[in-house]
């Protein structure tokens, strides 16, 4: 009986090598993926900050469009009071001249 506990216990101790060693992988491995997360926590903050900074450039140029809009609109409007002005003042010219004759 002695002989089948020693080869039990062998194989015992093998199984409890290979465990270690399994371990030992299992811990590379985690050390490893804590490395991967790291350098993705540090891109993914790198993405948030680039996105952020472009957000605000669209912000700021969509003010500085509303802005020219605005501005154009309201040249527009100028061109379109002097017109009505210069029709009035041209038909009220003509009114003289026919008056005059």
């Amino acid at each position: 009986m002695g002989e089948k506990v020693s080869a039990t216990l062998k194989v015992l101790r093998e199984i409890r090598d290979d465990v270690r060693g399994v371990r030992d992988e299992v811990r590379a491995t985690n050390a490893r993926l804590d490395g991967q997360v790291e350098r993705l926590d540090g891109r993914m903050d790198s993405l948030e900050t680039q996105v952020r900074e472009g957000f605000l450039r669209v912000a700021t140029e969509m003010v500085a469009v509303a802005q020219a809009i605005g501005a154009t609109n309201d040249i527009l409007r100028s061109r379109f009071d002097q017109h009505d002005a210069i029709r009035d003042h041209e038909d009220r010219l003509r009114r003289l001249e026919k008056r005059v004759g």
